[in-house]
């Protein structure tokens, strides 16, 4: 979930304040292709992610990642993660 404010001009030279809460996206996802290698592995590295809100409770997040260079596959990557809130 998050946040955003709203400001509303009121009677009296005063001013609501709003805070309107937002569900965010059950899925996000991001993906990259750059070139920050090195001479060792390649010149060009791909990576991505995937993460499902909300799957066990709210305010929750569970995300995989991957990531590999391209030219000679000796680095690959994979992690799995889940957040929450103390």
């Amino acid at each position: 979930t998050s946040f955003r404010v709203v400001m509303i001009p009121g009677e009296h030279n005063l001013v609501n304040l709003i805070i309107v809460g937002e569900a965010d996206s059950r899925f996000e996802g991001s993906a990259q292709f750059d070139n920050s290698g090195s001479r060792y592995l390649g010149p060009y590295l791909l990576s991505g992610s995937i993460a499902v809100n909300n799957l066990l409770a709210p305010l929750q997040q569970t995300r995989l990642s991957a990531s590999t260079a391209l030219q000679l596959r000796e680095l690959t990557t994979v992690s799995l993660s889940h957040t929450m809130p103390l």
